[in-house]
């Protein structure tokens, strides 16, 4: 029993120097009603995280005790010597985040979030995701499958009218509680079935509302918010088999899957994209897609090979390397805003890859060359030419053979092992 206690406060003391920092406040002093936070540096730019999964890096980088390293959050808050926070809970919707947003628990981890929130310079928000991925996906790929079939067929009678994509709109925002896929709208639903009580969530309005709380809390903080990438490929484990074979009975191939996927997702995008255009200044768009999508249309390797390694082995979350390239993504627009270094950032960067290199790849008979690895990453004039050294040189080399044996197989049935996402982090030990 005594043992068990010493290891307890061991425990606890080692987590107290782990967020120990100096603190000051902004203007040199607490407010007299306010005990100052010991542990925080408000001095410096204070950079918070809020949102899901994708932020809170949780689920994506790998091994988890490098998440600092390898998540977007870590990168940026290092590279730019910030104070950063992480406040993002892994399975959030919109409509959790404007809850903890509104809510007034009388709890100490309340208070300090919504402290967080009031006096960081810049917030950065990752959410939506969930809105469209808890949803019933499957569902929504053939509905729209179905009205994209039914556009074309009725491509010359222009007082053709489809409800699917009404339809497809009223569960994708969530305007309507739903029971057995039927809507409540009467256009849609005429014979009322199953019908459903009128939702007070939506996805629009959740992120409209969680805009306006955050600037009634802080006016003054630089909000950034991701639009949500395409993680939908032709043997993405998202489509279930049953979603497949119904697709393919529609004509829709395995390469269409990513088109299909991506129309769903980009409903979702709008929102962000359609209130920053709305409301000029509120917010700043870091196109996450944009990025990720032109990596995958610039990929020529066999089978988008590359782009593959961009996600984590669930196919949903981003991988290492998908949390370096939102990391870049980031650091370009905190430049060209005036808050971020790129110099420093990408000698940070460099100091970060090279640092693992060394702590992860100096065993004998290491597959990775260290020195040549290092001078890669040395050479790299861009954060982008950085990481890529660094991944390029620690991903297994044999990747592509690899995908072009699983890809000649049955890819009906999703699978749980990716052959192109080798662990990049122990080499061949």
């Amino acid at each position: 029993m005594k043992r068990s206690i010493i290891v307890i406060l061991a425990i606890l003391l080692i987590a107290s120097f782990a967020v120990g920092f100096v603190a000051c406040n902004k203007d040199d002093a607490p407010p007299a009603d306010e005990t100052p936070r010991t542990y925080f540096d408000w001095s410096k730019t204070v950079m918070l995280w809020l949102g899901d999964s994708i932020a809170e890096a949780l689920a994506g980088p790998s091994p988890l005790a490098e998440r600092e390293n390898y998540g977007y959050y870590g990168l940026i808050g290092k590279g730019n010597d910030y104070t950063y926070v992480n406040k993002a809970v892994s399975g959030w919707k919109s409509k959790q985040l404007l809850n903890y947003l509104e809510s007034t628990p009388d709890d100490p981890e309340h208070e300090f979030f919504i402290e967080l929130v009031s006096r960081a310079d810049i917030i950065e928000i990752s959410i939506l995701g969930n809105d469209l991925l808890q949803d019933n996906l499957g569902t929504l790929l053939t509905k729209l499958a179905e009205y994209k079939n039914e556009m074309k067929e009725h491509a010359d009678d222009p007082t053709f009218v489809s409800n699917k994509l009404d339809y497809i709109n009223d569960i994708l925002f969530n305007d309507v509680y739903k029971y057995d896929g039927y809507s409540t709208d009467p256009k849609l639903n005429p014979d009322k079935k199953a019908q459903g009580k009128e939702n007070p969530y939506n996805s629009t309005a959740n992120f409209a509302t969680i805009i306006a709380k955050i600037k009634s809390l802080n006016p003054d903080a630089k909000i950034l918010v991701q639009t949500i990438y395409n993680p939908v490929t032709d043997s993405s484990t998202l489509i279930a088999t049953d979603v497949r074979r119904i697709l393919m009975e529609k004509g829709y191939d395995q390469e269409s899957y990513r088109q299909l996927g991506d129309e769903l997702i980009e409903m979702m995008n709008g929102i962000v994209r359609d209130y920053a255009t709305a409301h000029p200044g509120d917010i700043t768009v870091v196109e996450v897609h944009d990025r990720f999508e032109e990596y995958y249309q610039a990929d020529d390797s066999l089978n988008k090979a590359d782009t593959r390694r961009l996600f984590s082995q669930d196919y949903i979350h981003p991988s290492n390397e998908g949390h370096a390239m939102i990391a870049d993504v980031t650091q370009d627009l905190l430049v060209n805003m005036g808050l971020g270094n790129m110099d420093s950032y990408v000698a940070s960067l460099k100091a970060i890859r090279c640092d693992q290199i060394d702590r992860f790849y100096s065993y004998d008979n290491c597959a990775v060359n260290k020195e040549t690895a290092k001078n890669a990453i040395n050479s790299a004039t861009t954060s982008y030419a950085v990481n890529k050294a660094y991944f390029d040189a620690v991903t297994r080399s044999d990747y592509e053979s690899r995908i072009a044996e699983f890809e000649s197989g049955d890819r009906m049935v999703p699978k749980s092992f990716y052959p192109w996402v080798e662990p990049n982090y122990l080499g061949d030990k």
